[in-house]
């Protein structure tokens, strides 16, 4: 399935302890994850991306609206 015909889940807190528990159990064959960090990072994990959202300035990195949102 290609990443435009997945559905994407947004999940803030994807980094602590549920989250990352959470995030190896998503099939992501099936969705596309974006996980909101407050520190830019790279992602090892096939189907998992990180966008930055500063919250001094109040900003989160352009994505694309997701189908679900998930916030720990």
């Amino acid at each position: 399935m290609s990443k435009s015909n997945k559905q994407t889940i947004l999940i803030a807190g994807g980094d602590g302890l549920v989250g990352k528990h959470l995030v190896n159990i998503i099939d992501t064959s099936q969705y596309h994850v974006i996980i909101l960090s407050r520190k830019k990072k790279t992602s090892y994990q096939a189907g998992v991306e990180y966008a930055v959202w500063d919250t001094d300035k109040k900003t989160i990195d352009d994505i694309p609206s997701p189908d679900h949102i998930i916030n720990l």
